[in-house]
């Protein structure tokens, strides 16, 4: 027959310990797997969409300009991530990839603090990263790689944090409101499509506030949307401004209207 000391059960504290090693033992695993996947994947070699986009930053960096003297009906979120990549780590297959890891450990870590303030269990929180970026690094083969669909992931992240802690911390939401519409814009900047994303989640945190919060809507709107809006403006606004001051503007409309129409 077991002992009395055998039946009893784990206190508050043992558990929280427990719970805590386990975590840190799922924090190793995962950040390993980015790593070593991280690694091999740098000698990947570029397709065809990742080598064009290269080669169009290295005419940016030359001085051509986008949507005039380089044509391409896409966003110019993508050009100006290849364009940043050639000038931190140079302009080969290695100097994207190690960028495109360092911006996909930024979303990871992005996932990490959401699932964490979302009162996720902590070991759960941990594998976040992995079953996100851990898996986009197993599948991915070179046409993959660096494309307009996984680098959005990092603004969407930044949208999803920041709907997380404003939940949490009502007294912060109209930061957070407006770093949710930072990212929005950042979000367009890669792919104007996307931006449904964003706003089907914002509506949601607005639901969700007004239904947790009873207050009045019209005023409970202004104190959400205007955050939001002014969040968007400056990062659009920025992007509206390089496109005047290089003479493109006009072009930059045309392209990306015809493309959207």
């Amino acid at each position: 027959e077991p002992s009395t000391s055998q039946l009893e059960p784990i206190n508050s504290a043992d558990a929280w310990h427990m719970n805590a090693r386990s975590a840190r033992q799922w924090r190793l695993l995962t950040w390993s797997v980015i790593v070593c996947l991280g690694v091999l994947k740098l000698f990947f070699p570029l397709e065809g969409d990742q080598a064009l986009f290269l080669s169009y930053a290295k005419g940016m960096d030359q001085g051509q300009r986008l949507y005039v003297d380089l044509w391409d009906n896409k966003q110019p979120g993508i050009f100006w991530f290849y364009l940043a990549a050639g000038n931190t780590f140079g302009f080969t297959a290695i100097g994207l990839h190690v960028l495109e890891w360092l911006w996909l450990a930024c979303t990871a870590l992005m996932l990490r603090q959401a699932a964490s303030a979302a009162f996720i269990s902590a070991w759960v929180v941990e594998l976040v990263p992995l079953f996100t970026i851990g898996l986009y690094y197993w599948c991915a083969w070179s046409w993959f790689m660096t494309q307009i669909e996984i680098l959005v992931a990092m603004p969407l992240a930044g949208c999803l944090l920041a709907s997380a802690i404003g939940s949490r911390h009502p007294e912060r939401a109209p930061w957070m409101h407006a770093a949710f519409g930072a990212c929005a814009a950042v979000v367009v900047a890669f792919k104007l499509v996307l931006v449904v994303v964003p706003i089907a989640l914002w509506l949601v945190w607005v639901g969700y506030s007004l239904a947790s919060r009873p207050q009045r809507v019209s005023s409970a709107l202004r104190g959400m949307l205007l955050p939001a809006l002014l969040g968007a403006a400056v990062p659009l606004a920025l992007a509206a401004l390089h496109f005047v001051r290089n003479g493109s503007w006009n072009e930059f409309v045309r392209e990306i209207g015809r493309a959207h129409v």
